[in-house]
């Protein structure tokens, strides 16, 4: 039966912070929000006009394009923190 006093001495490995995160993070999340927005842009308006068939496509539209906003709110939120951070 091993002994149980031994766990608490294991080391841990603690993997150092790279030098460029904040800017990576910034590359990222700029990418993705010229991304997402160009999306918006382009299938915005085929989304919409497609209202005069079916009512789903627009109001399926608006609720992804809602989600897509709050992650690139919550994307931009933890780029701000780890520039703090650095």
């Amino acid at each position: 039966m091993p002994n149980l006093d031994s766990v608490a001495e294991l080391l841990v490995f603690v993997r150092p912070t790279l030098p460029g995160g904040f800017r990576d993070r910034l590359v990222v999340t700029i990418l993705a929000t010229v991304l997402d927005l160009g999306a918006i842009v382009i299938a915005g308006p085929t989304a919409f006009a497609c209202g005069a068939i079916s009512l789903l496509v627009p109001v399926v539209f608006s609720i992804l394009t809602v989600a897509l906003l709050a992650v690139l709110g919550y994307m931009w939120l933890l780029t701000f923190r780890s520039w703090t951070l650095r």
